[in-house]
């Protein structure tokens, strides 16, 4: 917050320049040097977006508790418990989800750095942007594939702005936009081998993954999985009149 929230875009297009994890920590102790800080409040919310510890910190100790409160919080991470996948399907990204936009720990970092698939989530359909973001689509080029609804409420300078500061230019490519929710998975489904056979996952945004909707060949891959609570009552996906798909 010292080194880049209160730099504004200025701070944070300087910081993101050097690279954040080497200039972060030398940033925010300069500061300290030359301002008054009484004290800092660490949160830590669990996967429920609720607050889970709240302490108050001196500024000498802010970076040692940092590190501490920054271990549990990796300890209690929303991810979905699923590693392999064709297609997962993101109902809503967006700026008040995720600073950027699908958080690339539940989608797989590699879509935005490279490295390891893992997870491997081989298509990514996006559904809609959030009217919080403003505009603001970082991280839609995380999407394979998204819809002419969500690229209507694109504002490219507000999203290529945010792009530019951060460095990611990836972050802001534009996955191919398909007429509705309907066409777009069909054209996903069409794009495997044996779309029957298809394992698939849909999620309301990479926030919220406590409940999510799977295909029935995920299903061994829960059954392993502890603490997950399977419901196999089937449910079909339903579209409105204009090709929407319908809440889960």
């Amino acid at each position: 917050m010292l080194a880049v929230g209160l730099g504004k875009q200025k701070g944070a297009s300087t910081l993101h320049k050097y690279g954040l994890s080497q200039v972060l920590i030398p940033s925010a102790l300069r500061i300290l040097e030359k301002v008054s800080v009484l004290f800092g409040v660490a949160v830590v919310e669990n996967p429920f977006d609720q607050i889970h510890t709240i302490q108050l910190v001196r500024p000498e100790s802010f970076i040692d508790v940092d590190r501490q409160l920054l271990k549990l919080a990796w300890e209690m991470f929303p991810k979905i418990p699923l590693e392999d996948l064709d297609i997962l399907i993101v109902d809503e990204m967006g700026k008040n989800i995720s600073g950027a936009g699908m958080d690339p720990n539940v989608v797989g970092l590699w879509r935005r750095e490279g490295g390891k698939r893992n997870p491997d989530y081989r298509i990514i359909l996006v559904l809609d942007l959030t009217d919080e973001s403003h505009g603001n689509a970082v991280g839609i080029g995380l999407a394979d594939l998204t819809t002419q609804h969500v690229m209507k409420k694109i504002d490219m300078e507000t999203t290529h702005m945010n792009a530019l500061t951060s460095g990611v230019l990836r972050s802001v490519c534009l996955p191919i936009p398909l007429k509705n929710d309907r066409i777009a998975l069909e054209t996903a489904l069409n794009l495997l081998p044996n779309p029957g056979q298809a394992k698939m996952a849909r999620i309301t945004n990479t926030l919220k993954v406590q409940k999510f909707w799977v295909t029935e060949n995920c299903l061994s891959q829960l059954n392993s999985r502890e603490g997950v609570i399977l419901d196999d009552k089937p449910v079909e996906i339903e579209f409105d009149n204009s090709g929407r798909i319908k809440p889960i």
